[in-house]
């Protein structure tokens, strides 16, 4: 995105980025804007869809990715996060997890299933083991209308608002200035000059430089009418 990037969200919230990010909204791409390609999508993450995708298994995957996308703008405060989670709810339906021993003895949370229900189910569990790490609200999408772009914040106190400053972040500070400058707030700081040469010309046009000037004028037009010394 741009010249600026932004590092990968850890661990599984990585999945999770993906999948919003399937669709450029910028560039007018989607990865899944065909059964065809989400089947692929799918095989590639090892959620291997149990026959042919059919058209339903790509709205469920566009619905899946759409309701991530709200709620990573709910972690951005550009959305509300009550409202996002009662659409994953009912976009993720019922899905099966399973507990599975890790490698490192701890007890995880497993995708059961195929296809599109296998990547919900490891969506939810990824968002699940995020939240109990803390770095589920790093994960959030860009508030630009363009881009929507997931990226995961890394600064130190969660400040970070734009996929990159260099392009959504400075095409948001170019906008609010125009609209300073159409309200009257922004103008080039201008009006020293102005009011200097405005001081100046009532001045000049007052009763006190006006009585000045005449007496100049007459001062000057009778040394030229006087006459020479013999």
């Amino acid at each position: 995105m741009g010249i600026e990037t932004r590092e990968d969200a850890p661990g599984s919230l990585r999945l999770v980025q993906e999948l919003v990010n399937t669709a450029d909204l910028e560039g007018g791409t989607d990865e899944l804007d065909s059964a065809e390609r989400v089947g692929l999508w799918l095989a590639v993450r090892g959620f291997q869809p149990a026959g042919p995708p059919v058209g339903a298994d790509r709205e469920r995957a566009v619905a899946l990715r759409e309701a991530l996308r709200q709620l990573l703008l709910a972690n951005n405060g550009a959305a509300s996060g009550v409202a996002a989670a009662t659409r994953l709810a009912a976009v993720a339906g019922a899905v099966q997890l399973v507990p599975a021993a890790s490698p490192a003895g701890s007890v995880e949370l497993r995708p059961a299933g195929r296809g599109v229900s296998a990547l919900t189910a490891a969506v939810l569990a990824a968002i699940h083991e995020a939240q109990a790490r803390g770095t589920w609200d790093r994960l959030k999408a860009c508030p630009a209308d363009t881009c929507r772009y997931a990226f995961y914040d890394s600064s130190r106190n969660r400040s970070g608002i734009w996929c990159t400053m260099r392009v959504c972040g400075s095409r948001a500070k170019a906008r609010t200035y125009q609209r300073r400058l159409r309200a009257g707030r922004g103008a080039p700081d201008r009006p020293a000059r102005r009011d200097r040469a405005q001081a100046q010309a009532q001045a000049d046009d007052s009763p006190a430089a006006n009585i000045v000037a005449a007496t100049s004028a007459c001062s000057t037009g009778s040394q030229r009418l006087r006459p020479p010394l013999p």
